[in-house]
This record gives structure tokens, sequence and C-alpha cells, in this order.
């Protein structure tokens, strides 16, 4: 493997955080929740909401067009994403529900099935 090649490879690792496997939403939904938690945590003015392109999510975490549809669709049923449409054109804006990400952690590690846990909002 060439020098070039492997300093490529090596670049910022992206970050996925174990445990949300756990809550039953796969390598896909860590990955999207994780990189999202992330966004949110950093968000402007503080409020939790970001905005992020396709374009974007596929550049950072490498996900389709199909694949961030479908995380999409299980985060907002498991009440951990909201997402909001503003802007005009209108532009997705996203956040993420620390106490309900909270909650199920909780559960999770009280034994519970997470996603089973209130999980419509």
């Amino acid at each position: 493997m060439n020098s070039d090649v492997l300093e490529a490879l090596m670049g910022d690792p992206i970050e996925l955080h174990r445990e949300f496997v756990d809550l039953g939403i796969g390598i896909t939904g860590a990955l999207f929740l994780s990189q999202a938690v992330r966004h949110s945590a950093n968000s402007f003015y503080g409020t939790g909401w970001f905005e992020m392109t396709g374009a974007q999510w596929r550049e950072l975490t490498g996900l389709t067009r199909c694949e961030q549809e479908t995380v999409r669709r299980v985060l907002r049923g498991l009440g951990l994403l909201h997402e909001s449409k503003r802007g005009s054109p209108a532009r997705l804006h996203y956040r993420v529900d620390f106490e309900r990400l909270r909650a199920l952690l909780d559960a999770r590690q009280a034994g519970g099935d997470a996603s089973k846990q209130g999980g419509e909002q």
C-alpha cells in the first residue's frame, strides 16, 4: 500500500457510540445517531437544532439516500430524532431528543426492551 493511500485512510475517523447499537437500531442507526448527537450538542445558539443536507450526511457517514431515509424514520419512531423544514427554500433541520435518549439507554441498562418504552411521541 503506498503512503498516499495509507495517509488518506488514516484521516479523521468517524465516531460511533457502540451503546447505541443495543437500542435496536443497528450499526447504521448507531452511526447516524452518533453524528446527530454530536451536531445537536454543538448546535448554533444551543437550541439543539442543526441543518444538514442529504449530500452532507452522505459525505460524513457514507450512507446512501435510502439508508438515510430509513434510519431517520426509525429514529423518529423511537422519539429520538425530531425534524423540521425551515426557510425558503425549505431545508431540513434535525434535533436529538436527549431526554428520550437517556431514557432508552437507562431502560437498556436496566435490562428492559428500550424500543418499547414510550417510543411514540
